[in-house]
């Protein structure tokens, strides 16, 4: 019977991982499966009509992601950028890339985030969180999201 040293379901000739924990579940190469997590920041930047400067109150959001991402070094963010049903499409297109574009800056030049882990999207009046463009739904709408994916090194167990 062929040899499976580490009791992990994959024999040793096949086993690209020797002596995984008996406890862990294990992919066809032998090695052991980590958790993939997803985080979503809600970054509160409320931006005024026209701009894509980020304002202030929003550092401590984007400082708490950066925090996050550091504490998860194989991780990395998509930044969505968004805006509020006033003007044309094509220009809240652009305006929402431009808000999405300032926040990816500040993780990577204020933060030290890698530019390779940070994506930036503008999707415009694409993905209104309120109908209409009343002036609440249009304050809103003109948003900041990130999600974070990334594995996180915790093993799932059998």
């Amino acid at each position: 019977a062929p040899l499976d040293s580490d009791n992990d379901g994959v024999v040793d000739s096949q086993d690209q991982c020797a002596n995984t924990p008996a406890t862990h579940k294990v992919d066809a190469k032998g090695c052991s499966i980590y958790l993939e997590i997803q985080e979503n920041f809600e970054i509160e930047a409320e931006f005024a009509n026209n701009s894509s400067v980020v304002p202030k109150a929003a550092y401590a959001d984007i400082q708490a992601l950066a925090s996050f991402m550091q504490q998860f070094p194989s991780s990395n963010v998509m930044i969505s950028g968004h805006a509020s049903n006033v003007g044309s499409a094509s220009y809240n297109l652009k305006i929402s890339q431009k808000r999405a574009d300032s926040v990816a800056k500040i993780l990577v030049n204020q933060y030290g985030i890698a530019a390779n882990r940070v994506t930036a999207k503008g999707y415009g009046i694409t993905q209104p969180i309120m109908a209409g463009s009343s002036a609440e739904a249009n304050r809103v709408n003109r948003r900041i999201e990130a999600v974070v994916s990334g594995v996180e090194q915790q093993a799932v167990l059998k």
